[in-house]
Protein backbone atom coordinates (compact mmCIF):
# COMPACT_ATOMS: atom_id res chain seq x y z
CA UNK A 1 0.00 0.00 0.00
CA UNK A 2 2.95 2.30 0.54
CA UNK A 3 3.74 2.44 -3.18
CA UNK A 4 0.31 3.90 -3.99
CA UNK A 5 -0.79 0.92 -6.09
CA UNK A 6 -4.23 -0.60 -5.74
CA UNK A 7 -4.40 -3.60 -3.42
CA UNK A 8 -4.64 -7.01 -5.08
CA UNK A 9 -8.22 -8.16 -5.65
CA UNK A 10 -9.42 -11.75 -5.80
CA UNK A 11 -12.53 -12.65 -7.73
CA UNK A 12 -15.17 -14.49 -5.74
CA UNK A 13 -18.19 -16.13 -7.39
CA UNK A 14 -21.18 -13.77 -7.33
CA UNK A 15 -24.20 -14.74 -5.26
CA UNK A 16 -22.10 -16.55 -2.63
CA UNK A 17 -22.23 -14.88 0.76
CA UNK A 18 -18.87 -14.98 2.52
CA UNK A 19 -18.82 -16.74 5.92
CA UNK A 20 -15.10 -16.98 6.74
CA UNK A 21 -11.84 -15.81 5.19
CA UNK A 22 -8.24 -16.49 6.24
CA UNK A 23 -4.64 -16.92 5.14
CA UNK A 24 -2.81 -20.22 5.45
CA UNK A 25 -0.30 -20.45 8.34
CA UNK A 26 2.49 -19.75 5.83
CA UNK A 27 0.55 -16.91 4.14
CA UNK A 28 0.99 -18.70 0.78
CA UNK A 29 -2.70 -19.35 0.17
CA UNK A 30 -6.08 -17.86 0.97
CA UNK A 31 -9.28 -19.71 1.83
CA UNK A 32 -12.92 -18.57 1.86
CA UNK A 33 -15.99 -20.42 3.11
CA UNK A 34 -19.32 -19.49 1.55
CA UNK A 35 -22.61 -19.71 3.41
CA UNK A 36 -23.56 -22.38 0.88
CA UNK A 37 -21.64 -25.63 0.52
CA UNK A 38 -18.40 -24.42 -1.09
CA UNK A 39 -14.91 -23.68 0.10
CA UNK A 40 -12.78 -21.57 -2.23
CA UNK A 41 -9.01 -21.91 -2.15
CA UNK A 42 -6.50 -19.60 -3.79
CA UNK A 43 -3.40 -21.81 -3.86
CA UNK A 44 -0.97 -19.21 -5.13
CA UNK A 45 -1.57 -15.60 -4.27
CA UNK A 46 0.77 -14.31 -6.97
CA UNK A 47 -1.24 -15.95 -9.79
CA UNK A 48 -4.64 -15.77 -8.05
CA UNK A 49 -5.31 -19.41 -9.06
CA UNK A 50 -8.60 -20.43 -7.39
CA UNK A 51 -9.96 -23.91 -6.74
CA UNK A 52 -13.57 -24.54 -5.68
CA UNK A 53 -14.18 -27.46 -3.35
CA UNK A 54 -17.82 -28.45 -3.13
CA UNK A 55 -17.88 -31.35 -0.73
CA UNK A 56 -20.83 -30.79 1.62
CA UNK A 57 -19.25 -28.02 3.73
CA UNK A 58 -22.57 -26.43 4.80
CA UNK A 59 -21.84 -26.65 8.55
CA UNK A 60 -18.14 -25.76 8.33
CA UNK A 61 -17.29 -22.81 10.53
CA UNK A 62 -13.56 -22.54 9.79
CA UNK A 63 -11.06 -24.04 7.38
CA UNK A 64 -7.29 -23.74 7.21
CA UNK A 65 -5.09 -24.75 4.28
CA UNK A 66 -1.53 -26.04 4.79
CA UNK A 67 0.35 -25.50 1.50
CA UNK A 68 3.27 -27.62 2.71
CA UNK A 69 1.13 -30.77 3.00
CA UNK A 70 -1.80 -29.73 0.76
CA UNK A 71 -4.11 -30.56 3.65
CA UNK A 72 -7.33 -28.69 4.32
CA UNK A 73 -8.37 -28.69 7.99
CA UNK A 74 -12.15 -28.18 8.33
CA UNK A 75 -13.84 -27.34 11.63
CA UNK A 76 -17.48 -28.22 12.14
CA UNK A 77 -19.54 -28.07 15.35
CA UNK A 78 -18.46 -31.43 16.79
CA UNK A 79 -15.96 -32.78 14.27
CA UNK A 80 -12.66 -31.99 12.60
CA UNK A 81 -11.98 -33.29 9.10
CA UNK A 82 -8.78 -33.26 7.06
CA UNK A 83 -8.81 -33.36 3.27
CA UNK A 84 -6.00 -33.80 0.77
CA UNK A 85 -6.55 -30.93 -1.67
CA UNK A 86 -3.75 -31.58 -4.14
CA UNK A 87 -4.03 -30.22 -7.65
CA UNK A 88 -5.39 -33.59 -8.87
CA UNK A 89 -8.52 -33.29 -6.73
CA UNK A 90 -9.71 -33.43 -3.15
CA UNK A 91 -10.40 -36.42 -0.95
CA UNK A 92 -11.11 -36.91 2.75
CA UNK A 93 -8.18 -38.47 4.62
CA UNK A 94 -9.17 -38.16 8.29
CA UNK A 95 -12.10 -37.18 10.46
CA UNK A 96 -12.81 -37.41 14.15
CA UNK A 97 -15.04 -36.34 16.96
CA UNK A 98 -13.08 -34.89 19.88
CA UNK A 99 -13.15 -36.87 23.14
CA UNK A 100 -15.65 -34.41 24.61
CA UNK A 101 -19.28 -33.51 24.06
CA UNK A 102 -18.44 -29.82 23.93
CA UNK A 103 -18.53 -27.82 20.69
CA UNK A 104 -15.23 -27.20 18.95
CA UNK A 105 -14.34 -23.53 19.31
CA UNK A 106 -11.09 -23.39 17.33
CA UNK A 107 -8.52 -25.37 15.39
CA UNK A 108 -4.88 -24.52 14.75
CA UNK A 109 -2.59 -26.64 12.58
CA UNK A 110 1.16 -26.45 13.08
CA UNK A 111 3.13 -24.46 10.52
CA UNK A 112 4.32 -27.69 8.87
CA UNK A 113 0.74 -29.11 8.78
CA UNK A 114 1.60 -32.32 10.65
CA UNK A 115 -0.04 -31.49 14.00
CA UNK A 116 -3.39 -29.97 14.89
CA UNK A 117 -4.61 -28.30 18.09
CA UNK A 118 -8.35 -28.56 18.75
CA UNK A 119 -9.89 -26.25 21.36
CA UNK A 120 -13.34 -26.98 22.78
CA UNK A 121 -15.84 -24.77 24.56
CA UNK A 122 -15.43 -26.81 27.78
CA UNK A 123 -11.86 -25.47 28.01
CA UNK A 124 -10.12 -28.65 26.82
CA UNK A 125 -7.36 -28.58 24.20
CA UNK A 126 -6.27 -31.68 22.27
CA UNK A 127 -3.38 -32.25 19.86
Amino acid sequence: MEDGKDPRQFSYPPGNSLKSLRFSPTSDSLIAISRGKNIYLWRRLDTQEMASLSLNFRSASHAIHSPLTNHLFVQRDHTVEIYDVSVTGSKPIWGTNPPTTSLISSICPSRDGHRLLVGCEDGSVRM
